[in-house]
Order: C-alpha cells, then sequence, then structure tokens
C-alpha cells in the first residue's frame, strides 16, 4: 500500500482487500513471524483503531498471530504439521465467510425493510426473475 506516516480517514473496500492478501501472506509465512499492529499500521496507513474496527481485519489478523505462535512448537512429523496448517487455514476462511455471510444477512434485512417502507410487499421480491429467451 502507501507506507506512509499520513493516516487516512477512511478504509475503503480496495484497502481492506490488500491488508487481507497481506495478512494472507502472512499465514503463509512468506513474511516471517513477527506480524504486529504497527506493521499494518505502517503498511497500510491507516491506525491500529481504524483497522482494529473492520471484524474482517481482527479476526484474521488474531487467528494469524495465533497460527504463527503456535507454528513456533517443534514438531518431527512434518505432514501432520501441514495438515493442521491446513485445518487452521480453513478455520479462518470459515469465520471470513460468516462475517460475509452475516453481512449479506444484513443488507437483505435492510433491503426488506426499505421496500416495505417504499409499499412494496418484500414477498414479491422473492419472485422468480423472469426467464431470458435469446
Amino acid at each position: 500500500m502507501n507506507g506512509n506516516k499520513d493516516k487516512k480517514t477512511r478504509l475503503k473496500p480496495s484497502d481492506i482487500k490488500a491488508i487481507l492478501y497481506e495478512l494472507d501472506a502472512w499465514q503463509r509465512r512468506e513474511r516471517g513471524d513477527k506480524l504486529t499492529w504497527g506493521f499494518l499500521e505502517n503498511f497500510s496507513g491507516y491506525s491500529r483503531q481504524s483497522l482494529w474496527a473492520k471484524d474482517e481485519i481482527k479476526v484474521l489478523y488474531n487467528q494469524v498471530k495465533n497460527i504463527l505462535k503456535s507454528d513456533k512448537a517443534p514438531n518431527s512429523n512434518q505432514y501432520r504439521q501441514t495438515l493442521e496448517q491446513r485445518i487452521k487455514t480453513l478455520g479462518v476462511e470459515i469465520d471470513m465467510l460468516k462475517i460475509q455471510q452475516n453481512n449479506w444477512l444484513e443488507l437483505w434485512a435492510r433491503y426488506e425493510y426499505n421496500a416495505k417502507i417504499a409499499g412494496l410487499d418484500p414477498k414479491k421480491l422473492e419472485n422468480p426473475l423472469p426467464e431470458i429467451y435469446r
């Protein structure tokens, strides 16, 4: 991202995506094992508070930190270690999908409410789309 010291005011979806990609790189051990909020602040140009306010960033950051901590424990069984890493990665993905699902449910509730306020029957919104004839 920009790496400058000037803090920005609002996280844009593209900024969040870039930060999540960076956290994924940490999770894959491409960046080392000393992940800190300070690093993410410098990387993104946003304050720790702004980053912490975004659930998807906070959840992934904490999970990556836990993965990096647990990976320091010696384990001679490489296959088992690989499987455990895969399980942790899938756990992170499940948590991110749960957040995304919750966001979609909140959006649908908002649309349904606004349709009702506008005088539309919310049940009519659930009608199937017309068939396309080409």
